[in-house]
Parts: structure tokens; sequence; C-alpha cells
């Protein structure tokens, strides 16, 4: 300054001192009054050339924290997530471990992926279901058996009797047959019904006579 009152002793790394009025001028990565805090606030060091703790990347702005039991970070922060853990992008909060069932786990998420012929991955995929053509498909999720048309029973190898499909439109034409026995049945009782009248009306004329 004019009178030489103002004090400036620079410090390497951190400032250097105005030639004319003495005033600090911080270097490219520091800042604050004393040019003692790193402009970055996700850096620290006398250079401002380290991360703070949990943060990475160069410019130390991805921020992870370990986690002991699901996962931990690399050098760019990206979560690695422990053995039979899925799901980094939800803090590897998906367990799946294939010893326990009949499935594979998917690498990304951990959804259970049942084995063939083995159903109900919330069970472990422990429902084995392997189709039979002729009597039964498997339920795509729970291994349900679902029967065939006509079949019945836990196999499904049980033909469905007609009485129970129906009388019209009944498998097989039943329904139609039970409907002409009926009309031959009526014509029948008709006919022998003629016959009893035309007997008593003869009685009653040979009475007459006599």
């Amino acid at each position: 300054g004019a009178e030489c009152q103002t004090f400036c002793d620079p410090i390497e790394g951190s400032y250097t001192c105005h030639r004319d009025t003495g005033e600090k001028i911080c270097n490219d990565t520091k800042t604050g009054d004393n040019c003692d805090q790193c402009k970055n606030e996700h850096k620290v060091g006398q250079d401002c050339d380290k991360c703070k703790r949990n943060h990475y990347g160069a410019e130390c702005q991805t921020f992870c924290e370990p986690n002991q039991r699901t996962y931990t970070c690399d050098e760019t922060g990206e979560k690695i997530c422990e053995d039979n853990y899925f799901n980094p992008e939800k803090n590897c909060n998906t367990f799946c471990d294939p010893d326990l069932g009949d499935y594979t786990c998917k690498k990304s998420t951990g959804e259970k992926i049942c084995d063939d012929n083995y159903y109900n991955p919330q069970e472990n995929c422990r429902t084995y279901c392997e189709p039979t053509p002729g009597n039964y498909t498997c339920h795509n999720v729970t291994g349900e058996r679902i029967c065939d048309a006509g079949k019945t029973g836990d196999n499904c190898d049980i033909v469905e009797s007609s009485s129970k499909i129906g009388i019209i439109g009944g498998a097989g034409g039943g329904g139609a047959l039970l409907i002409i026995l009926l009309v031959i049945l009526i014509a029948v009782k008709r006919r022998s019904g003629g016959k009893k009248d035309a007997s008593e009306e003869t009685r009653r004329e040979e009475g007459m006579e006599l």
C-alpha cells in the first residue's frame, strides 16, 4: 500500500500477494479470505487434489458409502454388490441365492428365473409341472395344472361324463340323443293311451247291446 502498512506473506499452493495493494490472490483451486478452502467442496488437501471420504470420480462428485452387508464401492464410486445381492440402483437390496431353490438369479436385478418345468418364484420355484399333451398344460407363473377341455382329476386324466357337460350342445351329441329318446317315450305313452280309450269304448257298446 501507499504507506506500506498492509502485510501479506505469500503461501505456496494457496495464494500470492498483489504487488500494489497486498491483497491475497488465491490460486485456481482455493477460495476464502485466507485462501484456505477448496473451491470444489468435495475435495480436500493442501492442493485440493483429493476427494472427501466416500466421494469418487475426477471431480469427486459421485457419492458412495459402502454397506458392510450388501455392497462396496469401486474407484469410480460405482456400487459393487456382494455375493447373492443384486440391483445396485437400489443399494443392492435384492437378495437371491440360487442354492435355496430351483432357479438362477438375473444378474442386474436379482429376479428369480425358474429352471425348466419349475414354477412359483415366490416359493423359490419349488413347484414342478411338466405339461402332458392331451391332458394338461402348466400355468406360466404358479405351475398349476390346467386341464384340457373334457378332462378332469388331479392329473387331468379322467374324461368328464356327458351328464356334466349339459343336455343341449353336449359332447359327442349326447344332448341331441337324449332329446330323441324323450320324444320317442312321449309318443309311445300317447299310443298306449289311445289303445286304452278304444278298448273302453268297445266294452260300452257291447254292454248297450245286451
